[in-house]
């Protein structure tokens, strides 16, 4: 739920306080740092039993009400607000430019409600009044508490029925694509080259309070679409198709005639002296049996090594392709060859296979490549990346990521892998390539690279490569079978364009199509026909129009009027809007067959029916996109894509950043695949990591770069979100810990509950007094805090902060920075120690559960909806929390809460 900036009078109130105890020398003192897990789970059930949700607090509010309760305000509520409260927040002082006993006790109708949300939430907190001046008593609170859960619940109830708050908007750029996909069936990155999205602060890319459509924003899709059916509908004859045939022997041959030009010139210079020359070609050969530690080529019945080489200029390693019927002559591998090359694990150990100057700028390149694992442990995997690049000069020269990113290597036996790279999806590609010939410089060539992305699980051997492109797995190829199924036999162009059109844009729109919108789009397609060279032709341009149609682009429904007669049912989603959204939430794209299906026949509105569907998509690999834009959008995760880890932390593997990238998503997808609990976000006692990861955490035993799911022997500090290495780099300056950005992440994150923004004019640490220079990090946050410009924002962000102090820059534990020993001890406004990040855990698996639960409900509603929160909004979410709880805060039941909600169900 969007809430106004955080007024200053909510931290103000305790300074005086907090700074006695905050700076006193006693509570500087540096606590253990290891967490225990029985501590955290004990702390976890107590966090359950002080649930009030759980408690059955919630469940009191059940008759809806009309009007305010006022009498009980005056009468109970307000005594205590004034008794507890307007000493800072009366008439004679204002602290946070407010004042409590002007604010307008009607929730129905007033317009404070923000504002009693703040109260509310300080309140429950027990983070105001200030708790040891003891204004109020444990019965006062709670019943300021339960007049507020009231009031806050049904007049959030009153103003929905009256909400005009839309979820109407086009898709984001990432929905477009996968929409496009999905509807063609095409692999391709469609939005690859569309303006990026813009977020709004505390929201999602998918809100509809920033996704409109501009005339330029309509002519880009416009021509994507264009573009993407091009790819989709092919017309005439099959191109050639390029194969490249190369068993390893093929590719040694220049390193092996260097390495016979060596023996020769041994043998001739010492012709004169028998046993100096068998001494030294014996020495030469000795060598040759030696595996290099970079990529090599192995000959296996002599055992003699070749260190693979590569340089561009002359082209001299291209490799000649075949044009060929490839049905007919494709050229087949033999059963076993005497060569393999040999890729080492470690960085930078890449094979390069040089291609020359022919490869089509579009289609598929199909790769094919026959390997096996060296190492005989069922534990090692591992894996293989496939890279293309080229080098035109000694400066000219790229090289990219393409296919899967990893593909591991499950077997010592030889046994073929593939992948499938769109070409016309690689940027850049050889400018020089048309306008040079091959063998010059700036050379036009382009290679694949063949890398071992492993870490420590051996080398990876290859004995057989075949490249294919553009690559057709039949003709006419799928997509456009796809979309001429229902032509069959059909001579009559017309009722053939009709046949085609018709289910196009059914999927296309996601609704049954009236015969007026048929018609209008025969119409075009009889307008353009002689104009076009071919059927298909004609049918691809009115197709595009159907794609850039607003029916296709836009999404959820408009906002309702507001009518004194508005009833129920016209609030409700029809069967085809909800199973939209549906197919939105989770899939991030349009509703498959069974989906439509089950819209077409009104089924769809049965709950359980709905509750079947929502386990089968969470089933399905699309899944997979829910979770990596909700998870990078929820935790804001761009931060991390924006840390350049070649300059800012140049002794960890390069790789390492994506494995951070992942390592939050991954967490979320096991989470969702058992249905576990969503307090694991705040600690688990597993971790969901790869090998590169558990290198980085210290932890042994952990091998492959695939994900799973690992219990440490000794639990180290990890599990959770809070310490995942790439939240803590994306909150750090690359150089040190940040506390004031991860205790801003903390609040804003994982509390929802965002700090106010910093004042103007905040005086910036002065690194060149000396005496600040010396101070530790958490010195210096305490002398910054000092100013009052700064106390107000400091004094609520900085213990969390702080908390964090044992992670470094890049996430790694540490006890001490330099000579001093890392104090991470902190203590919130209410005087709550934290000790370290076992301190915070414990500390929001026993006080914050609730707050946790509501809050990451708030922001998968929000996602789920496509649209902001409002306080109309509340009365549901805390139901979707409540629900959530009760069913023991699963994720997968949160999902399904939301699905069941009234907010999911109406416009």
């Amino acid at each position: 739920m969007q809430r106004p900036p955080r007024p200053k009078y909510l931290s103000l109130i305790v300074i005086f306080a907090a700074q006695l105890f905050l700076f006193s020398p006693f509570h500087l003192t540096a606590a253990p740092q290891t967490s225990d897990e029985s501590k955290l789970l004990q702390a976890r059930e107590k966090g359950k039993r002080q649930s009030a949700y759980l408690a059955g607090k919630s469940e009191s509010i059940e008759k809806p009400k009309l009007k305010a309760n006022l009498s009980q305000f005056k009468k109970q509520i307000q005594p205590l607000l004034v008794k507890a409260c307007t000493q800072c927040h009366g008439p004679e002082e204002q602290e946070g430019n407010i004042r409590i006993d002007t604010l307008d006790p009607n929730l129905f109708e007033g317009k404070d409600v923000q504002w009693w949300l703040e109260v509310f939430a300080v309140v429950s907190n027990s983070e105001m009044p200030p708790p040891e001046e003891k204004l109020l008593s444990e019965p006062e609170r709670v019943q300021i508490i339960n007049w507020l859960k009231n009031e806050l619940k049904h007049a959030s109830e009153a103003r929905q029925s009256q909400k005009a708050s839309t979820s109407f908007r086009r898709m984001t750029n990432y929905e477009f694509n996968y929409a496009l996909q999905d509807l063609l069936g095409l692999p391709f990155d469609f939005a690859r080259d569309l303006p990026k999205e813009v977020m709004l602060p505390g929201g999602f890319e998918n809100s509809s309070g920033s996704l409109r459509l501009s005339i330029s924003q309509l002519e880009n899709f416009r021509r994507v679409a264009r573009k993407a059916l091009d790819r989709a509908i092919v017309t005439g004859e099959r191109p050639p198709t390029l194969f490249w045939s190369l068993p390893i022997q093929k590719l040694a041959k220049i390193d092996w005639q260097k390495q016979n030009e060596e023996l020769a010139k041994t043998k001739t210079s010492l012709k004169d002296d028998p046993q100096a020359q068998k001494e030294a070609l014996d020495r030469l050969l000795t060598n040759y049996q030696k595996p290099p530690r970079r990529p090599a080529y192995k000959e296996l019945n002599s055992g003699r090594h070749l260190q693979a080489s590569w340089a561009y200029q002359r082209a001299q390693y291209s490799q000649r392709p075949e044009e060929s019927d490839v049905a007919k002559n494709r050229v087949k591998p033999a059963a076993k060859y005497d060569w393999v090359a040999v890729l080492p694990q470690g960085r930078n150990q890449k094979l390069i296979v040089e291609l020359g100057d022919q490869l089509p700028e579009k289609g598929i390149m199909r790769v094919r490549v026959r390997a096996a694992k060296a190492s005989k442990s069922a534990e090692d995997r591992p894996s293989l990346r496939l890279e293309f690049g080229f080098q035109a000069s000694n400066e000219g020269r790229s090289v990219i990521k393409v296919g899967r990113d990893i593909t591991p290597i499950v077997s010592e036996d030889f046994q073929f892998y593939e992948w499938k790279v769109p070409l016309g999806d690689i940027y850049p590609r050889n400018s020089v390539k048309g306008r040079y010939p091959l063998g010059v410089t700036p050379s036009p060539s382009e290679y694949i690279k063949l890398v071992n992305d492993s870490m420590n699980e051996g080398s990876v051997l290859v004995d057989y490569i075949e490249i294919e492109a553009p690559y057709f797995q039949q003709w006419p190829p799928a997509s456009h079978r796809r979309i001429f199924a229902q032509k069959g036999s059909l001579t009559d162009e017309n009722t053939a364009a009709k046949e085609i059109l018709l289910p196009f844009m059914e999927k296309a729109w996601r609704r049954p199509v009236s015969q007026t919108q048929l018609q209008r789009k025969l119409t075009l397609f009889e307008k353009i026909r002689p104009i076009c060279d071919s059927f298909e032709e004609a049918i691809r341009e009115t197709l595009a129009t159907v794609i850039a149609s607003p029916q296709f682009l836009f999404v959820g429904s408009p906002a309702l009027s507001k009518q004194t007669n508005q009833t129920e049912v016209n609030k409700q989603l029809n069967a085809h809007e909800l199973a939209n959204r549906l197919s939105f939430f989770l899939w991030c794209s349009l509703p498959d067959d069974e989906l439509r299906k089950l819209a077409d026949n009104g089924t769809i509105l049965d709950k359980k029916v709905r509750a079947g569907q929502v386990n089968r998509m969470l089933a399905d690999p699309r899944a997979q996109r829910m979770s990596r834009h909700f998870v990078h959008q929820w935790l804001h995760l761009e931060n991390l894509e924006y840390v350049n880890f070649a300059k800012t932390y140049r002794g960890l593997d390069p790789e390492l950043k994506p494995a951070m990238l992942s390592e939050p998503v991954q967490l979320f997808n096991e989470i969702v695949d058992h249905n576990r609990s969503v307090l694991d976000f705040i600690h688990a006692d597993y971790l969901v990591i790869n090998s590169r990861l558990a290198t980085h955490y210290g932890i042994p035993g952990v091998k492959g770069n695939h994900f799973r799911s690992v219990k440490p022997a000794r639990q180290i500090n990890r599990g959770g979100l809070l310490t995942s290495a790439g939240i803590l780099t994306m909150n750090s300056d690359g150089e040190d810990s940040h506390p004031l950005k991860r205790g801003v992440w903390m609040l804003e994150k994982i509390l929802n509950d965002p700090p106010p923004p910093p004042p103007p004019a905040v005086p910036e640490i002065d690194l060149s007094d000396p005496n600040i220079a010396k101070m530790t990090l958490k010195e210096r946050i305490e002398n910054h805090r000092d100013h009052a410009a700064c106390m107000s924002c400091h004094i609520k962000i900085d213990p969390w902060g702080l908390a964090f102090e044992n992670f470094d820059a890049s996430g790694r534990w540490r006890t001490k920075v330099g000579n001093q020993k890392v104090d991470s001890t902190s203590y919130l406004f209410n005087k709550e120690k934290l000790d370290g990040i076992g301190g915070l855990k414990k500390h929001l698996l026993e006080k914050r559960q609730d707050q946790f639960v509501r809050g990451l409900a708030t922001k998968l509603t929000a996602f789920a909806l496509g649209r902001p929160l409002a306080f109309e909004d509340h009365a549901e979410l805390e139901s979707i929390a409540l629900t959530t709880r009760k069913r023991k805060d699963g994720l997968v039941d949160m999902i399904r809460a939301i699905v069941e909600s009234e907010l999911f169900l109406q416009r």
